[in-house]
C-alpha cells in the first residue's frame, strides 16, 4: 500500500484474515461492486466495523496500487468474505 494512502487508514490492512476484515460491497440495484479490506469505520462494543454506517474500504481491483472507497452499508449488500 503507498504511504500517503495507508496514512489515512486507521486500521491498515496486514494481510492476516484473522484481523483483517475482507468484503465484497455491492450496490442495491446491483449496478456496482468491489471486493477488500476494510480501512476505516465505525465499530460496535466488540471492535467489529458497523457494516449498517459508513466505512472505508482499501481495494485493488481497478487499480494495480489500491483505492480507499468510502461506502455507506445502508445503502448496499455487505458481504464477509
Amino acid at each position: 500500500m503507498p504511504e500517503k494512502t495507508r496514512l489515512r487508514c486507521r486500521r491498515q490492512p496486514g494481510g492476516d484474515s484473522r484481523t483483517d476484515t475482507y468484503v465484497r460491497v455491492e450496490a442495491d440495484d446491483g449496478s456496482q461492486w468491489l471486493e477488500g479490506v476494510i480501512v476505516d469505520g465505525q465499530c460496535d462494543e466488540n471492535g467489529e466495523f458497523d457494516l449498517d454506517d459508513f466505512f472505508t474500504i482499501f481495494t485493488t481491483i481497478d487499480k494495480a496500487d489500491g483505492e480507499l472507497i468510502r461506502c455507506n452499508g445502508a445503502n448496499c449488500h455487505v458481504a464477509i468474505l
